[in-house]
């Protein structure tokens, strides 16, 4: 139920970008078409991709360390790329580098406010997922 909505506010965050990233770099605001209806698709299917392929990795650590690399690293990155050439936005690559970090730190730092001040635990450390397993 959490990646479901992990890739629900991966589909949100696009649509919030596409309108506020042309108004931060003064350009002209695109308008939504089947490209990013492509788009929405590519992020959900990439992302359930994503989540089998973690699944199925036999090794607990290196499951949870690509699904945190895959989903959080690689699908904001691809956010950010898709949101730029579907509003065809005219920035350099070192803009489109600075924000995309950015998004992908926001988003793991909104995860570790999230976890230690409403003491929700959003990604389970490694130490927990084998204790739930009874390997500890």
């Amino acid at each position: 139920m959490y990646l479901i909505l992990i890739s629900v506010s991966l589909c949100i965050f696009y649509f919030v970008l596409f309108f506020v990233s042309p108004e931060l770099f003064n350009q002209e605001r695109g308008k939504i078409g089947l490209s990013s209806l492509f788009s929405v698709t590519l992020i959900l299917l990439l992302s359930f991709l994503g989540y089998f392929i973690a699944f199925n990795i036999s090794d607990t650590e290196l499951s949870n360390r690509f699904l945190h690399g895959f989903g959080g690293g690689f699908m904001a990155f691809l956010v950010c790329f898709l949101i730029v050439r579907d509003t065809r936005l005219k920035i350099n690559k070192f803009q489109f580098f600075v924000l995309s970090i950015l998004i992908v730190t926001a988003s793991e730092l909104q995860m570790r406010f999230s976890s230690s001040f409403y003491k929700i635990m959003l990604a389970l450390s490694l130490q927990q997922l084998l204790m739930i397993r009874g390997l500890i």
